[in-house]
Protein backbone atom coordinates (compact mmCIF):
# COMPACT_ATOMS: atom_id res chain seq x y z
CA UNK A 1 0.00 0.00 0.00
CA UNK A 2 1.78 2.88 -1.52
CA UNK A 3 2.88 5.57 1.59
CA UNK A 4 0.45 3.60 3.83
CA UNK A 5 3.25 4.61 6.62
CA UNK A 6 3.99 8.05 5.94
CA UNK A 7 0.34 9.00 5.34
CA UNK A 8 -0.59 6.93 8.91
CA UNK A 9 2.59 9.47 10.51
CA UNK A 10 1.40 12.38 8.83
CA UNK A 11 -2.27 11.91 9.99
CA UNK A 12 -1.36 11.67 13.37
CA UNK A 13 1.10 14.16 13.74
CA UNK A 14 -1.20 16.61 12.26
CA UNK A 15 -3.76 15.59 14.42
CA UNK A 16 -1.94 16.47 17.36
CA UNK A 17 -0.05 20.13 16.10
CA UNK A 18 -3.59 21.40 14.62
CA UNK A 19 -4.98 20.40 18.14
CA UNK A 20 -2.62 22.13 20.28
CA UNK A 21 -2.44 24.94 17.56
CA UNK A 22 -6.39 25.79 17.69
CA UNK A 23 -7.23 24.78 21.01
CA UNK A 24 -8.72 28.01 21.84
CA UNK A 25 -10.89 27.66 19.03
CA UNK A 26 -13.70 25.75 21.42
CA UNK A 27 -13.27 26.72 24.68
CA UNK A 28 -14.08 24.14 26.31
CA UNK A 29 -13.21 21.27 23.77
CA UNK A 30 -16.42 19.70 22.91
CA UNK A 31 -15.37 16.10 22.54
CA UNK A 32 -16.26 13.71 25.53
CA UNK A 33 -13.82 11.13 25.68
CA UNK A 34 -15.66 8.74 27.49
CA UNK A 35 -17.96 8.85 24.28
CA UNK A 36 -15.64 7.89 22.00
CA UNK A 37 -13.55 5.18 24.30
CA UNK A 38 -16.19 2.69 25.57
CA UNK A 39 -16.05 -0.92 23.59
CA UNK A 40 -19.15 0.33 21.39
CA UNK A 41 -17.49 3.29 20.33
CA UNK A 42 -13.72 1.83 19.92
CA UNK A 43 -15.11 -1.27 17.65
CA UNK A 44 -17.13 1.45 15.67
CA UNK A 45 -14.02 3.65 15.02
CA UNK A 46 -12.09 1.00 13.89
CA UNK A 47 -13.82 -1.30 12.04
CA UNK A 48 -17.58 0.20 10.90
CA UNK A 49 -16.94 4.07 10.58
CA UNK A 50 -13.45 3.40 8.37
CA UNK A 51 -15.27 1.00 5.92
CA UNK A 52 -18.93 3.36 5.48
CA UNK A 53 -16.64 6.49 5.38
CA UNK A 54 -14.36 5.41 3.11
CA UNK A 55 -17.08 3.90 0.47
CA UNK A 56 -19.21 7.84 1.08
CA UNK A 57 -16.55 9.77 1.05
CA UNK A 58 -13.69 8.97 -0.93
CA UNK A 59 -14.77 5.83 -3.17
CA UNK A 60 -17.94 7.12 -4.23
CA UNK A 61 -17.25 10.97 -4.80
CA UNK A 62 -13.91 10.23 -6.15
CA UNK A 63 -15.82 7.27 -8.41
CA UNK A 64 -18.53 9.51 -9.18
CA UNK A 65 -16.49 12.79 -10.12
CA UNK A 66 -14.18 10.35 -12.67
CA UNK A 67 -17.50 8.94 -14.16
CA UNK A 68 -18.56 12.50 -14.80
CA UNK A 69 -15.58 13.63 -15.86
CA UNK A 70 -15.19 11.45 -18.90
CA UNK A 71 -18.60 12.56 -20.02
CA UNK A 72 -17.98 16.01 -19.96
CA UNK A 73 -17.86 17.99 -23.16
CA UNK A 74 -14.74 17.90 -23.70
CA UNK A 75 -13.92 14.92 -21.47
CA UNK A 76 -11.40 16.11 -18.34
CA UNK A 77 -8.69 13.60 -18.61
CA UNK A 78 -8.84 11.26 -15.70
CA UNK A 79 -6.23 12.84 -13.44
CA UNK A 80 -8.31 16.44 -13.59
CA UNK A 81 -11.45 14.37 -12.23
CA UNK A 82 -9.70 12.30 -9.53
CA UNK A 83 -8.66 15.13 -8.26
CA UNK A 84 -12.07 17.28 -8.39
CA UNK A 85 -13.12 14.55 -6.69
CA UNK A 86 -10.58 14.17 -4.08
CA UNK A 87 -11.50 17.94 -3.62
CA UNK A 88 -15.42 16.90 -3.38
CA UNK A 89 -13.64 14.48 -0.79
CA UNK A 90 -11.90 17.01 1.40
CA UNK A 91 -14.89 19.20 2.03
CA UNK A 92 -17.57 16.45 2.55
CA UNK A 93 -15.55 14.64 5.16
CA UNK A 94 -14.86 18.00 6.70
CA UNK A 95 -18.35 19.17 6.58
CA UNK A 96 -19.39 15.82 8.39
CA UNK A 97 -17.02 16.12 10.77
CA UNK A 98 -17.91 19.71 12.01
CA UNK A 99 -21.29 18.87 11.60
CA UNK A 100 -21.57 15.67 14.17
CA UNK A 101 -19.10 16.53 16.76
CA UNK A 102 -18.45 20.63 16.34
CA UNK A 103 -15.67 22.70 15.35
CA UNK A 104 -12.83 21.16 16.99
CA UNK A 105 -13.20 17.65 15.86
CA UNK A 106 -13.87 19.34 12.20
CA UNK A 107 -10.97 21.12 12.21
CA UNK A 108 -8.33 18.92 14.00
CA UNK A 109 -9.84 15.52 12.64
CA UNK A 110 -11.96 16.65 9.90
CA UNK A 111 -9.09 18.56 7.80
CA UNK A 112 -6.64 16.06 7.98
CA UNK A 113 -8.82 13.20 7.94
CA UNK A 114 -10.23 14.93 4.58
CA UNK A 115 -6.51 15.75 3.04
CA UNK A 116 -4.88 12.19 4.09
CA UNK A 117 -7.74 9.97 3.45
CA UNK A 118 -8.42 11.43 -0.76
CA UNK A 119 -4.65 11.45 -1.06
CA UNK A 120 -4.30 7.73 -0.33
CA UNK A 121 -7.03 7.15 -2.80
CA UNK A 122 -5.60 9.34 -5.41
CA UNK A 123 -2.31 8.01 -5.16
CA UNK A 124 -3.62 4.35 -4.96
CA UNK A 125 -6.25 4.54 -7.57
CA UNK A 126 -3.72 3.94 -10.34
CA UNK A 127 -4.03 0.17 -9.07
CA UNK A 128 -7.70 0.10 -9.39
CA UNK A 129 -10.51 1.15 -7.27
CA UNK A 130 -10.61 -1.83 -5.21
CA UNK A 131 -6.63 -1.47 -4.35
CA UNK A 132 -7.45 2.18 -3.84
CA UNK A 133 -10.55 1.48 -1.60
CA UNK A 134 -8.86 -1.05 0.71
CA UNK A 135 -5.70 1.00 1.32
CA UNK A 136 -7.49 3.61 1.95
CA UNK A 137 -9.93 1.69 4.68
CA UNK A 138 -6.85 0.59 6.40
CA UNK A 139 -5.57 3.58 6.61
CA UNK A 140 -8.32 5.48 8.30
CA UNK A 141 -8.52 2.32 10.37
CA UNK A 142 -5.24 2.71 11.75
CA UNK A 143 -5.47 6.72 11.75
CA UNK A 144 -9.11 6.12 13.89
CA UNK A 145 -6.79 4.10 16.03
CA UNK A 146 -3.93 7.04 17.28
CA UNK A 147 -7.23 9.24 16.55
CA UNK A 148 -8.30 7.55 20.13
CA UNK A 149 -5.03 7.96 21.63
CA UNK A 150 -5.26 11.76 20.94
CA UNK A 151 -8.32 12.08 22.23
CA UNK A 152 -7.41 10.88 25.14
CA UNK A 153 -4.40 12.48 25.25
CA UNK A 154 -5.93 16.06 24.88
CA UNK A 155 -8.86 15.17 27.08
CA UNK A 156 -5.98 14.96 30.11
CA UNK A 157 -3.42 17.53 28.83
CA UNK A 158 -6.24 20.31 27.69
CA UNK A 159 -8.26 22.56 30.03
Amino acid sequence: MKLFFPLLAASSVASMMTGLAFVELVSPIQIDPDRFLSGRSIAAMLLVLPFVETAVFQWMLIESAISVGGWMPGKLPAKISVWIGALMSCIAFVWVHFAMNGGFSGVVYGIEGGVILSLMYVVNRERGREYAFFSTWMLHAASNGLLLLTLKFFAEVLP
